[in-house]
């Protein structure tokens, strides 16, 4: 049991760094290219509801447990107010004119999506630092 929950809090981290890669992918290809951002950014935050609930199952109780379900309340708020802000809100758009055309940036819909990213990236911190906790104490325990 204990090899499958190390292996779980690896492969956590490994899945959120490759989703957040493509995040970054996603809002950065261009126009004949374009890949929607918000569905990975919606697998994103499920997966890391997924994971914090499954991390409240190991019964080893640490400090990062604490920060886990501090994160899960302050992610919970955060779905509720991106629900209610892309229900009421309409989407508003800022152009530029640039040489190549005219740039349009949706203001009231991605400006939610770099909060969510923000407490996302926080929980995939906290994930790392639990690697690095496992990997220090493997290595006290070799010598």
């Amino acid at each position: 049991m204990k090899y499958k929950i190390r292996l779980f809090k690896i492969i956590d981290p490994t899945i959120q760094s490759l989703l957040f890669l493509l995040i970054t992918y996603c809002i950065n290809s261009e126009e004949p290219y374009f890949v929607p951002y918000k569905p990975v950014f919606h697998i994103l935050l499920l997966w890391q509801i997924v994971s914090t609930v499954v991390h409240f199952f190991f019964k080893k109780t640490t400090m990062l447990k604490k920060q886990r379900k501090i994160h899960l309340i302050v992610l919970l708020v955060y779905l509720v107010a991106y629900l209610i802000f892309n229900v009421l809100i309409d989407t508003k758009q800022l152009s530029d004119a640039t040489p190549d055309g005219d740039f349009k940036y949706f203001v009231y819909t991605f400006s939610p999506v770099v909060v969510g990213l923000g407490i996302c990236f926080w929980y995939a911190v906290l994930c790392f630092r639990e690697i690095k906790r496992i990997i220090d104490k493997n290595q006290h325990l070799d010598f």
